[in-house]
């Protein structure tokens, strides 16, 4: 009788070197590696399906060039304090004339996505529309009128829509204009908010416009 360490040494020679084996040890080592050989398939085909998803996510609603932020669906622009000092109503794109301003219109136009302007004394304002001119700013003003505006401006942009649900919103803003209840409104309403130019120093944001083409000129 061979001792079973003996057989079992034996037996993982024989296998090694291909030799034939009881019918038994060959139905069990067949099931074991048709079982090792679908869990592998199976890992394998689950990474695939996850990394196509990946894919489907990333390119779904991306721009180039955005280092994968989702193309937004329309564009808020602050106001500034500089402005055409003229008694007659003019277009809201053109009452604005900083530096600042010239290439956040530049900016908003050649995005070919739908914009408005955020007035501090006008609320939510489409480019076109004709405003006359005005001196406020919502810094002026106390954090309960900062915070009764935002609730106006989210009311407006949500009834222009039959659904709000999903809309990426890229605010181009100080915090004036966003922390007093503008960014939360718009998130409670289902939007998703961009700040693209958040923690970057005012004095940069004229370079951050002309590196994407929107310069002053």
């Amino acid at each position: 009788m061979i001792p079973l360490s003996t057989g079992v040494a034996e037996g993982a020679t024989a296998h090694a070197s291909g030799a034939t084996f009881d019918p038994l040890y060959n139905r069990i080592s067949a099931r074991y590696n048709k079982h090792l050989w679908r869990k592998q398939r199976q890992a394998f085909e689950g990474s695939g399906a996850q990394m196509q998803g990946l894919r489907e996510g990333a390119e779904k609603g991306t721009r180039a060039g955005s280092g994968g932020v989702a193309r937004p669906d329309i564009l808020l622009i602050g106001c500034v304090k500089g402005k055409l000092e003229w008694a007659s109503r003019v277009a809201a794109k053109d009452l604005y004339v900083s530096a600042l301003w010239r290439c956040r219109r530049k900016y908003a136009e050649q995005s070919g996505i739908p914009w408005f302007i955020l007035s501090a004394k006008y609320g939510l304002v489409n480019p076109e529309t004709r405003i006359a001119w005005y001196d406020l700013s919502l810094g002026d003003l106390p954090a309960a009128q900062r915070r009764a505006w935002s609730h106006r401006v989210v009311d407006a942009l949500v009834s222009r829509y039959p659904s709000v649900e999903g809309k990426v919103v890229e605010v181009h803003a100080g915090k004036d204009y966003v922390d007093y209840g503008l960014e939360s409104g718009l998130t409670d309403a289902g939007m998703v908010v961009q700040r693209p130019l958040l923690g970057i120093p005012i004095g940069r944001h004229l370079g951050w416009y002309r590196e994407r083409g929107a310069s002053e000129n």
